[in-house]
């Protein structure tokens, strides 16, 4: 009970240094939780830990970390019947891979993630998936998948951001070049 009283403990330290930027604590903090809770037996708990190590190295610039960080998460989270932390796992996962530079294994990912959170109806992590795919399927030169990927996220309804609105407006001009309509 007290390694989880302390893994908990220092989940809250990483999250909070995640927050205010202070990425080397947090990183540091999110890998103690994820042993503790290992030796506890709680995979779950350490596969969280796991996850958000990944996003902590990944925004501290150490993608192949990152990656290291988060495989094999994917599969705890769906033996454990926990398909919005699956989806959050592989979402995690296309990212590192992406910015390992394995675009071509991160495509797959994002698509399972995108069915997963449809599944369990987790709109705002969907959105930010599509976003992320749109942006993998521009830069692997497919500019008119990306604006349609890009639609998609912004969904049907009115953007309510400026940049929301300038995106949607760019996606329908780019697809009437091209000759989508």
């Amino acid at each position: 009970m007290t390694q989880d009283l302390q893994a908990a403990s220092l989940d809250d330290e990483g999250q909070q240094a995640f927050r205010e930027g202070r990425l080397g604590e947090a990183v540091e903090a999110f890998a103690a939780a994820e042993r503790l809770y290992l030796e506890a037996g709680e995979r779950s708990r350490a596969a969280q830990m796991a996850n958000n190590l990944c996003v902590a190295l990944l925004q501290a610039g150490k993608p192949r970390l990152a990656l290291e960080a988060v495989q094999g998460t994917a599969e705890v989270f769906a033996a454990a019947g926990e398909p919005r932390l699956h989806a959050q796992a592989l979402g995690n996962l296309a990212a590192a891979l992406e910015a390992t530079g394995s675009v071509g294994d991160a495509e797959p990912r994002y698509r399972e993630a995108l069915a997963l959170f449809e599944q369990v109806g987790d709109e705002d992590s969907r959105h930010h998936t599509l976003r992320a795919l749109s942006r993998l399927q521009l830069n692997r030169g497919r500019p008119l998948e990306a604006a349609l990927t890009m639609q998609d996220a912004l969904g049907a309804g009115r953007p309510r951001s400026l940049k929301a609105r300038f995106s949607r407006w760019l996606s329908r001009k780019a697809s009437r070049l091209l000759g989508g309509g």
